[in-house]
């Protein structure tokens, strides 16, 4: 018999081609490994499915963003749900054992964690580099 997964992980997804393989490598390097994870595709054009279905991914249509998380959310086998874009990567190969011990720890039902979009990282790049050669 299968266990339940520890943690369902929920994207909503319209044409991530570009960011989608980056968060999906950052979750399966977690040291947790019961995980199952949900793209609630909002009808990407692109190779986003595709990614998805390759990545052993649950597929599912769902609107964008917040239809996607609710449609995720219904199909979901964990308690436990997290909520992820797909333009971020997580931070270190511990953090759902760490975000789930910090769970359990504090008691908590609901929690919000900030993580750096890599688009967001990107711009900041490409300005501090401008701002570097722009002459005053």
């Amino acid at each position: 018999m299968v266990n339940a997964p520890i943690i369902s992980i929920i994207i909503p997804t319209k044409n991530e081609e570009r960011f989608l393989p980056g968060l999906l490598k950052s979750i399966k390097k977690q040291t947790l490994k019961n995980i199952e994870i949900i793209i609630a595709d909002a009808n990407s054009t692109d190779k986003t499915k595709i990614i998805a279905k390759r990545k052993k991914c649950k597929i599912i249509n769902g609107g964008f963003p917040d239809e996607g998380r609710n449609n995720g959310a219904k199909i979901s086998s964990s308690k436990t749900l997290l909520f992820l874009d797909s333009d971020i990567i997580l931070p270190s190969e511990n953090f759902l054992e760490r975000l789930l011990s910090e769970f359990k720890k504090k008691k908590l039902d609901v929690a919000g964690v900030y993580l750096k979009s890599i688009k967001t990282e990107k711009i900041l790049k490409n300005l501090i580099g401008t701002l570097l050669i722009t002459p005053c």
